[in-house]
């Protein structure tokens, strides 16, 4: 197995360990020993300890994020303004 997918693996799993932060709708990837976390938490605090989770994974050099953080009752409101935006600004 090539590191940096080793180290991705090291990196889910320890974020699999976390406890009550929902993992569903976030991504780990490494390259070149650098950890790549993206997706969707409901809290900051889930955020900072998924962070704090890949940047202790032995291997890791850095962690950068996009994750982002919406609260459930107001995702949906979200998603759709920024879809009409950027549908109007398609159609310009």
């Amino acid at each position: 197995m090539p590191e940096d997918q080793r180290l991705a693996y090291e990196v889910e799993r320890a974020l699999g360990m976390l406890p009550g932060v929902n993992l569903r709708n976030v991504r780990a990837r490494v390259t070149d020993g650098r950890a790549v976390i993206t997706g969707i938490v409901v809290t900051e605090t889930e955020k900072q300890a998924i962070l704090r989770a890949a940047e202790r994974v032995p291997g890791i050099s850095g962690v950068e994020e996009a994750i982002a953080v919406e609260d459930p009752g107001t995702a949906h409101s979200v998603h759709v303004e920024g879809a009409m935006e950027a549908g109007e600004e398609l159609a310009r």
